[in-house]
């Protein structure tokens, strides 16, 4: 029985990227209604560039980033991002869920 899954617009973790791809900063971001970062990034999977997805800054993950490329979004552009995944609670049903977690890349695979 095939798997179903929906296409969706944002980066999403065993949809559309998997631990241990890259993703690539595409723009500075902005912000939503909401107040909330939204970015796009491209992810880079077994060292191919696919498809341009939506992603949503989090707290955490703009920590990671920050330490490697500072505060300015604006320096963000063009740099890639290894994507892993942790469990987090979601706050709607209170049940966890794979989320993605940002870390510094091992290599950069576009360069072998």
């Amino acid at each position: 029985m095939p798997e179903i899954k929906f296409p969706s617009e944002w980066l999403k973790i065993g949809v559309n990227v998997q631990p241990g791809d890259l993703i690539r900063f595409m723009d500075a971001g902005t912000q939503d209604a909401e107040g909330n970062w939204v970015f796009n990034v491209q992810i880079i999977h077994e060292g191919n560039l696919t498809e341009t997805k939506k992603f949503q800054l989090n707290k955490t993950n703009h920590k990671v980033i920050s330490e490697l490329h500072g505060t300015n979004s604006d320096n963000w552009v063009g740099q890639d991002m290894q994507v892993d995944t942790i469990k987090q609670r979601n706050p709607q049903t209170g049940l966890p869920v794979d989320s993605i977690l940002l870390a510094k890349p091992i290599s950069d695979p576009l360069a072998e």
